[in-house]
C-alpha cells in the first residue's frame, strides 16, 4: 500500500507475533535491501527470489542480480508462512 507522500509501506510480521510497518519509497529494491524490509535473512530472501516454483516478483538485472518488488513483499511472505503452516 502506499502512503499520503507515495512510499511504498509494507506491513511484515515479527517472529514475536506483532506487526511492524515499513516504508520505503522505492518501487523495487536488491535482495540485501529487500531482506531488511521484510525482516528476513539475506538467504532467505534469495531463496524467495530463486525460487523455481514460485518466485518473489522480482525484474532480472543483467546475469545474476535481481531487484524484489518492494509492494509484493509482504503477500509473498504471508502466502509462504500459510504455505508453511498447512
Amino acid at each position: 500500500m502506499r502512503g499520503e507522500d507515495g512510499a511504498v509501506k509494507v506491513i511484515v510480521s515479527l517472529d514475536d507475533g506483532s506487526f511492524a510497518a515499513i516504508e520505503s519509497g522505492a518501487l523495487y529494491a536488491p535482495i540485501d535491501e529487500a531482506a531488511r524490509i521484510a525482516g528476513v535473512s539475506y538467504s532467505v530472501m534469495s531463496a524467495w527470489a530463486n525460487d523455481r516454483t514460485s518466485p518473489i516478483p522480482h525484474i532480472p538485472v543483467g546475469r545474476a542480480k535481481k531487484l524484489i518488488r518492494v509492494s509484493a513483499i509482504s503477500a509473498y511472505a504471508e502466502g509462504k508462512e500459510t504455505a508453511t503452516c498447512r
